[in-house]
């Protein structure tokens, strides 16, 4: 008769940011959709976020001879505002009217999140139960090839 133990266990994460600002250096030649949407952009460039939240929960089973499996993971972004700026930006070689841009990319985000919220989870479990499974792999070659 075998015996197995299976201990559930959960790792949450939040971080929230009343203000993030963030400049730098861009080069970006960036082709979508078969060059339906084709974004170029150099030079220098910033970000400001206000009212920021990430909020992560991932369960774990964790069994008795040592394997994981991410069993669910989910994941929330949230942000009150976004404020992007760039000096050369195009967008299909029209230059980007950043005042536009950034009145709208909270409606945008909000309504593409739903649609990418479920693929983001769902890569984070399977790559995170891939590192397990090498890890496990990895550990048993040790222990095979240990004198």
């Amino acid at each position: 008769m075998a015996f197995s133990l299976n201990i559930p266990a959960r790792i949450n994460y939040a971080l929230n940011s009343p203000s993030l600002h963030v400049e730098g250096q861009a080069d970006v030649d960036l082709d979508l959709m078969n060059g339906f949407l084709r974004l170029i952009s150099s030079g220098h460039y910033t970000v400001d976020l206000t009212d920021g939240d990430v909020k992560a929960e991932i369960k774990v089973m964790v069994r008795l001879n040592g394997e994981f499996e991410i069993t669910e993971a989910s994941i929330d972004l949230s942000f009150g505002a976004l404020a992007l700026n760039a000096t050369e930006a195009l967008v299909n070689g029209e230059p980007i009217v950043w005042e536009e841009f950034n009145a709208q990319i909270k409606d945008l985000f909000d309504s593409i999140w739903p649609l990418i919220k479920p693929k983001l989870e769902e890569a984070v479990k399977g790559i995170g139960n891939e590192i397990f499974k090498v890890r496990i792999k990895l550990k048993q070659e040790v222990l095979v090839h240990c004198p």
